[in-house]
């Protein structure tokens, strides 16, 4: 596809430019939502082109496939990372909202930090034994700064866990994705996929220090299989959300 048969799949009106609230979807998305619609009234599974869509997902995110869930909105990704994670959590006080709430009502304690810029000075300084995670994002809403994912991660080391909130930079600009143990981004900003559908990274490298959080059936291996219950959680990001 050339750039301006990419272009036609875009119908924004000129000038368009408040991507950072909502992305309008293309043509393409707006059909394969109109499907799925349609499917819905005749035959299950409803789902189209998940396959192609997880795959794409795992490329962007430079991620093994069994890495990435679809999860309903980026605050249902925070939820389901706060559920999994244990201890204490360093939280920017200026996080947005939908990265402050589910850490506070699912009962975490919360460190707070204070200071409009997240560096690694300032996060090294808030570290002592019981923390077990920092949760950032990628991308400040109120002021547009990027953290420095990787050498947060590097700071924190491989028995704790970075959460990234990457809703307002990812597919905009150029991110550390790397350097995300945990990652949670709806699809409908700058990755024009519309409501309801957004993305939800797990890494393989952190799963021994997450418990399942809010998962349910679907997160547990042979789900069908009938007692003994529980069963036992499944592999990668299938056992968080």
């Amino acid at each position: 596809m050339n750039v301006q048969n990419y272009l036609d799949q875009f119908a924004e009106p000129p000038g368009y430019l408040d991507f950072a609230r909502v992305g309008p979807v293309s043509r393409r998305v707006a059909a394969g939502l109109a499907e799925s619609a349609h499917r819905s009234m005749t035959e299950m599974p409803v789902g189209v082109g998940e396959p192609a869509a997880r795959a794409a997902a795992a490329r962007l995110l430079r991620a093994a496939e069994h890495e990435v869930a679809f999860v309903s909105s980026t605050s249902h990704g925070l939820f389901a990372a706060a559920g999994a994670v244990r201890g204490t959590v360093l939280v920017p006080r200026g996080e947005f909202p939908a990265n402050v709430y589910p850490w506070l009502r699912l009962g975490h304690d919360v460190r707070w930090i204070d200071a409009p810029l997240v560096t690694p000075d300032l996060v090294a300084a808030h570290l002592d034994p019981s923390v077990r995670a920092l949760t950032v994002s990628a991308v400040d809403a109120l002021t547009g700064h990027r953290p420095p994912l990787g050498a947060l991660k590097e700071l924190l080391g491989p028995d704790r866990v970075l959460v990234v909130d990457a809703i307002q930079g990812l597919g905009a600009v150029p991110l550390e994705i790397e350097a995300a143990d945990v990652l949670a981004s709806g699809g409908q900003k700058w990755l024009r996929a519309g409501w309801g559908a957004a993305l939800l990274l797990v890494r393989d490298r952190v799963a021994h220090l997450l418990e399942p959080g809010l998962g349910g059936w679907p997160g547990v291996l042979d789900p069908l299989a009938g007692p003994p219950m529980p069963r036992p959680p499944a592999r990668g990001r299938s056992r968080t959300p």
